[in-house]
Parts: C-alpha cells; sequence; structure tokens
C-alpha cells in the first residue's frame, strides 16, 4: 500500500514537472513576444529600390521618379529624426534631474556609476549594428550630460 502511494506522488510530480516544462517552452515560443533578439539585432529591413522595381514590376521611368521622391523628402525625414532625438534628449535631461532631486547625493553617484558602466555598451551595440541617428542620438546625449 505504501508502495502504490508513494508511486502515485512520485508520478504526480513527474507529471507536474513536465507539464510546467511544456506549458514554459510553449509560452516562450508562442505567447511571449520577442523583444530582443540578442545584440546582433539589426534595424527592420526596409526594400532597397532594386526590390521594389523587381516585385512592384517598375519601368525604368517609375524607378527614377522613386528615386527622386526619396530625394526631396530625404531632408525633411533627416530633420523630423533631429527634432525627435532633440526632444527626447530634453525629456531624458527632465527625468534625470527629477530623479536627482529625489536620491540622497549617495544614491546620485551610484546611478552615475550605472550610467558610465551603460554607456560604453549601448555604444557598442549602435556602433555594431551601423544605426547612425541612434549614435548621433548617443552623442548628443553625452554631450548633454557634460554640462
Amino acid at each position: 500500500m505504501k508502495n502504490k502511494s508513494r508511486f502515485w506522488i512520485i508520478f504526480s510530480i513527474i507529471l507536474v514537472f513536465a507539464a510546467g516544462v511544456i506549458g514554459g517552452v510553449f509560452c516562450e515560443k508562442f505567447l511571449i513576444p520577442k523583444r530582443y533578439e540578442g545584440a546582433e539585432r539589426k534595424p527592420p529591413h526596409r526594400p532597397s529600390l532594386e526590390r521594389l522595381a523587381r516585385e512592384l514590376g517598375l519601368t525604368p521611368l517609375q524607378k527614377e521618379q522613386i528615386r527622386e521622391a526619396f530625394k526631396r523628402n530625404e531632408e525633411r525625414l533627416k530633420e523630423l529624426n533631429t527634432d525627435v532625438h532633440g526632444h527626447l534628449q530634453e525629456i531624458r535631461t527632465q527625468l534625470k534631474s527629477e530623479i536627482d532631486g529625489i536620491l540622497t547625493p549617495e544614491q546620485r553617484q551610484k546611478l552615475e556609476a550605472m550610467i558610465k558602466k551603460h554607456l560604453p555598451e549601448r555604444k557598442r551595440r549602435f556602433e555594431k549594428g551601423g544605426e547612425e541617428s541612434i549614435q548621433k542620438q548617443q552623442q548628443e546625449k553625452d554631450k548633454g550630460g557634460k554640462k
């Protein structure tokens, strides 16, 4: 009788463990959104003009007109990008100021150490990814932090 109940207890524990493993794998694979693919992750690839031409069957005239449209709008996009990064920098600076007002001097020193430790890794990731606009943002942040 003892052996039978011992068997069912052990069997139940193994069954619950297996269900947990299967549930965890299922959740990770299908239910939890993947936010980070690792440091090697690159920004979403935008289709090139050549790919658009190939997939849409563009004529040479259409291809040239699209190229000109990109050129005409490039400066506006750069300005918008600069404005957005400027506003983000202002918000970060205000947030940092508010947090500094809450923290004790010792906590502020620890926070500064944490930030300094984090910056080189962040720079390395962005440089490796080749994201010029994000690098510019980081440089602006560095300039803001030195003031």
